[in-house]
């Protein structure tokens, strides 16, 4: 449904994630516009931690690109203030306009210094 993984990344530094998404309908890769809909990326220090006990939240950016199946996460300096180098585990969720929830990526990644 989208790609694979997310990078890992430095604290205090600029990052730019771009995410393409398909959907899967009956066995067929398909783009949807998702311009309207919302993106975020939760870094958690747990898999099983609740979205709101997240360490790190970023919404993304789905109208630029959103009507090509993209969404575009940048994660900027100022963006990490209050992140620690380490291990987290990051999840990417896609909540469509019609209130269908997707899960995009479902990963560890590295917080580095």
């Amino acid at each position: 449904m989208a790609q694979k993984t997310i990078s890992n990344f430095n604290i205090n530094t600029t990052k730019l994630f771009k995410l393409y998404v398909r959907f899967d309908e009956y066995g067929t890769l398909t783009v949807k516009d998702i311009s309207a809909d919302t993106a975020t990326l939760y870094l958690k220090e747990n898999e099983d931690d609740d979205y709101g006990d997240a360490k790190f939240t970023k919404v993304g950016d789905c109208a630029s690109e959103g009507a090509t199946g993209y969404i575009i996460f940048l994660i900027e300096p100022a963006d990490t203030e209050e992140l620690t180098p380490d291990k987290y585990f990051c999840r990417v969720r896609l909540e469509r306009i019609s209130g269908a929830k997707y899960i995009l990526i479902d990963q560890e990644i590295m917080v580095g210094a």
